[in-house]
């Protein structure tokens, strides 16, 4: 076998596929530095298997694939293929040719082929192993690792040396072999653990899934009998309420009816109402023409008077606007005298004005300095109420927190009277209670006696049954132990026979000597086998020792250091041994036939004593429930008397602690008197203060009024001198252009009187023909308003039947409401009734019926709900729910789930029985192919190693 050709494709620095035929003899390839020759050697450990990225010079493994240059793009992947000529069949494998492949794809996955088929990298290290290829094997050395194999150590050259020998393979395959042996007996004790503790669980879940058959045999007559029950009423309430719906049914027709007679008592309403409406318009449009008739006399009689009073106007102003002018004369001579006057009042003023400003000015600077000492003094009233704001709300909260703890005073006073009763009202109930725990502690002790003898009786029982079973397991190992011997005589016997048939005709000579050992063989040991370690050349002296002993003469002698074993040679004496191991676990298995007879009549016995005392235990348990409810009752009844005593001294003292607060805020609040005391007194005197200095102010500032009111009142002559001064010269020019407009105005009132006399005549013929329409107007009215009188007695005769209608129709209505409403009660009760069937049973009774109609055959009557054809007595159907719900009660607590998980328990012990047959079978197969591998391997060293 020798490499035949090599193909390398994207692995490191082989961007392109290269192919290397190698023949028959020595190849070189040659290069200069960084060529790439070492990652041809990489390539070809790579493809055998090698897994370490630092023996491939690199970081990562994905650094085997090309990356990229400059001038040509990274690959995807990289794949060697390496091709071995196995013409001598050294690789056991039926070709000529054995190509193994190995590929790696950036994304990390990677793949192994032989002979382009997809194989394990196991597959493949298997295939050469002991061949002396491999990616760890001595034939592939690394440049400048050559000294390595001298240099290493004892053990590394030992699997060099096992390689050469070939006995890798068996090594590997053997260790393999311990190991699932090893496993195989962990996993053994593993599930011997399991099916002791499944085992023990067995009988407790075998009692309660029994109690669970009963508890469900009981309860599905209860869930039966409850439906059956649901059933009747709920066939009651249809009956009820669909005579109730038939009755609705019946009051909607009515109301119909009604609602018809009513729709046409309102159209025929609506018909005289519209009728009443437009005659109702057209009154009013009557009454709107007479109204406007009458106005139009009454607005020419205006008229008339208006041009009346005009015309007498127009008369007055004549006679007035004569007398007007005459007084204008008049009065233009007196306000000529007045101009002169005013002139000379006017230099006077001036004259008087500019003293009374001088005393103005003095004034003025005494009552800046009376205005500052006020407000320096209301600076410190204002600081000193502010205070006293701060004094007073201090005040508040003190007198505030002062009420608030008188309250919780009385609070914790009237708290503490309470507690007191409570605790009395405790303490007579904690004596009741005592009472019951004692007679409750005297039943239970005469229970868990009963129990303790029980299980006396049980314990001894056990006892015996124990050193039965240890007896038993005793008897078992002993079983074991002589099957094991059996067994392994009959791998030896096996053994030495092959051994005999394939060594008995070896060529090689039989090498004499002798062999010294510390340990003395048996007496049935007639064979050694052995492994070789070491062969040493005698020389010298001891050459010569050794011949001497030996009585040969030669040139050589060697030392052999070696690992030997005795061995039984003779297969007829381990037959006689295999037989007598026979007939002695016969012996042995007929004890072991009459020990389980005698454990499980044991077990039996012990099973009757446990359901005993489980029947005892109940009645403990009921005993120890009521118990422990008396003892629960007991510690929450000295819970609630030490949360008495614990709120009473709470309460104790809360009350001092409140006392002495109250005793504090009343000093406070004494203190905060004092000092707003204090604060009015600044207070007054700074007021004080205020009020003299606010006098001066105002008879300064009286002074100054008076003053600043002489000098206006000077100013405002002088100003009014002027401005009469203005006024009347403006006046006498006016007087003498109102002269003239008076003349112009006698003349237009002459023409006015004229026009006005003639209005009159015209409007006095207007008003008569005006009262002729008024006359006609008022007759057609009166028609009007006697067809509107008999339509309102038609509409009031209506209106009548309409109220009649609606109030029965109102009863109509009630009673349908009625009726609707207790059919909504009978819906409550129905969804009551399916409720508690969905609560109680998780029955969905629609469901439930629907299904039992299916059941029903073709043509046969199909039952109402659920209720069967002979009603029974609903009274005694009633009493035997209530007595089946009592004996469903009386089971306490029921694990249901029991009778499934006994089933499951069951089916998993029997899987662990048939488990642990397998398993004993693959430790048997695991030993004897340990022992097979055992046997090849020192066939192996036994022949190679000489040659």
């Amino acid at each position: 076998m020798f490499f035949k050709r090599l193909e390398i494709f994207g692995f490191k620095s082989f961007a392109d596929k290269t192919v290397m035929n190698f023949g028959p003899g020595v190849t070189a390839i040659v290069g200069p530095n960084g060529c790439g020759k070492s990652n041809v050697f990489d390539a070809i450990r790579w493809v055998l298997g090698e897994q370490s990225v630092k023996e491939l010079r690199g970081s990562a493994m994905e650094d085997v694939i090309f990356n990229g240059t400059e001038k040509k793009p990274s690959l995807g992947f990289a794949e060697v293929s390496l091709t071995f000529s196995n013409e001598s069949r050294a690789l056991p494998v039926d070709y000529n040719e054995v190509t193994v492949t190995r590929r790696l794809f950036r994304s990390g996955e990677s793949e192994y082929l032989l002979n382009k088929t997809t194989v394990r990298l196991k597959d493949i290290a298997e295939l050469f192993m002991g061949t002396g290829i491999g990616a760890e094997a001595y034939s592939l050395v690394q440049q400048g690792k050559v000294d390595l194999v001298v240099s290493a150590k004892p053990e590394d050259r030992r699997i060099i040396l096992d390689e050469a020998s070939g006995i890798t393979k068996y090594k590997s395959k053997r260790k393999e072999a311990l190991n699932k042996l090893r496993d195989t007996e962990n996993n053994l004790l593993r599930i011997n653990d399991i099916i002791v503790e499944v085992k023990r669980q067995i009988a407790s879940l075998e009692r309660q899934a029994n109690k669970a058959r009963r508890y469900r045999e009981e309860f599905e007559k209860l869930k039966d009998l409850e439906v059956q029950y649901a059933g009747m009423e709920l066939n009651e309430f249809s009956e009820q309420s669909q005579r109730l719906r038939q009755h609705i049914a019946e009051m909607k027709d009515r109301e119909n009816q009604e609602i018809e007679a009513l729709k046409e008592l309102n159209e025929l309403l609506g018909h005289e109402t519209s009728f009443m409406e437009e005659l109702d318009e057209k009154i009013s449009e009557m009454t709107g023409q007479a109204i406007k008739v009458e106005g139009q006399v009454d607005l020419h009689q205006r008229q008339i008077e208006f041009n009346e009073e005009r015309i007498e106007n127009a008369l007055s102003q004549q006679k007035r606007i004569a007398e007007h002018k005459g007084q204008i004369r008049e009065r233009c001579r007196l306000q000529e005298e007045k101009l002169e006057e005013l002139r000379v009042s006017l230099s006077q003023s001036e004259h008087v004005i500019e003293g009374k400003t001088g005393q103005l000015e003095e004034k003025r600077s005494s009552l800046n300095t009376i205005v500052e000492g006020i407000a320096t003094a209301r600076l410190n009233i204002r600081d000193e109420e502010e205070k006293i704001l701060t004094i007073t709300a201090n005040q508040v909260q003190v007198r505030n927190r002062l009420t608030e703890v008188m309250k919780e005073v009385q609070g914790s006073l009237a708290r503490k009277r309470r507690l007191e009763i409570e605790n009395v009202k405790v303490a007579q109930e904690k004596e009741v209670v005592d009472h019951r725990y004692a007679d409750i502690c005297q039943k239970t002790q005469t229970a868990k006696q009963t129990i303790q003898d029980l299980r006396g009786q049980r314990e001894t029982q056990v006892t015996q049954l124990k050193a039965l079973q240890r007896e038993m397991d005793a008897l078992k190992q002993c079983i074991d132990d002589l099957e094991k011997k059996k067994l392994f005589l009959k791998s030896q016997k096996e053994f030495i026979e092959k051994l005999r048939v394939q060594y008995q005709d070896i060529p090689d000579p039989i090498v004499s000597g002798r062999f010294v050992t510390t340990t003395s063989p048996s007496q049935h040991h007639t064979g050694i086998i052995g492994k070789v370690r070491e062969v040493v050349p005698l020389q010298g002296e001891r050459l010569a020792q050794m011949q001497a002993y030996l009585g040969e003469q030669g040139d050589q002698c060697f030392e052999i250091i070696c690992e030997t074993k005795f061995i039984e040679l003779d297969p007829q004496h381990i037959s006689v041994k295999i037989d007598e191991l026979s007939q002695d676990i016969s012996d042995r298995m007929v004890t072991k036939s009459h020990l389980e007879n005698d454990i499980r009549g044991l077990s039996d016995l012990v099973e009757q004593l446990e359901e005993k005392i489980q029947e005892q235990e109940k009645v403990l348990s009921i005993f120890e429930a009521q118990k422990d409810d008396v003892i629960k009752e007991t510690d929450k009844l000295n819970d609630e008397l030490d949360l008495v005593k614990l709120e009473l001294e709470e309460v104790t003292g809360m009350l001092s602690s409140l006392k002495k607060s109250e005793e504090e805020l009343t000093i406070n609040l004494d203190s905060l008197s004092q000092e707003l005391a204090f604060c009015q007194v600044r207070i007054q005197e700074g007021q004080k203060l205020v009020a003299d200095n606010s006098q001066q102010r105002e008879e300064t500032t009286i002074l100054i009024a008076q003053i600043e009111s002489e000098i206006r009142s000077e100013q405002e002559k002088r100003n009014s001198y002027s401005e009469n001064l203005k006024l009347y010269q403006e006046t006498l020019e006016g007087s003498i252009k109102e002269i003239e407009q008076l003349d112009q105005e006698e003349a237009e009132e002459q023409l006015k009187h004229q026009q006005f006399e003639q209005e009159i005549v015209s409007l006095l013929a207007k008003i008569e023909d005006v009262k002729k329409q008024k006359s006609s107007l008022q007759n057609v009215l009166r028609d009007y308003e006697k067809q509107k009188d008999e339509v309102v007695s038609r509409i009031n005769s209506v209106r009548a039947n309409i109220s009649s209608n609606n109030s029965d129709l109102e009863e109509i209505r009630s009673l349908v409401h009625q009726d609707q409403f207790n059919d909504q009660e009978i819906s409550f009760h129905i969804k009551e009734i399916k409720d508690r069937l969905q609560q109680a049973y998780r029955i969905d009774f629609d469901e439930y019926v629907r299904q039992r109609n299916e059941q029903v055959p073709a043509g046969a009557e199909v039952p109402e709900a659920s209720a069967p054809k002979e009603l029974p007595d609903i009274d005694e159907l009633k009493e035997t729910i209530n007595r089946l719900r009592k004996r469903c009660d009386a089971f306490g607590s029921v694990n249901l789930v029991a009778i499934e998980e006994f089933e499951e328990l069951k089916q998993r012990f029997e899987f662990l029985t048939s488990q642990q047959s397998d398993l004993i079978s693959a430790k048997h197969s695991c030993s004897k192919r340990s022992s097979r591998l055992t046997a090849k391997h020192g066939k192996c060293l036994w022949i190679r190693l000489p040659r």
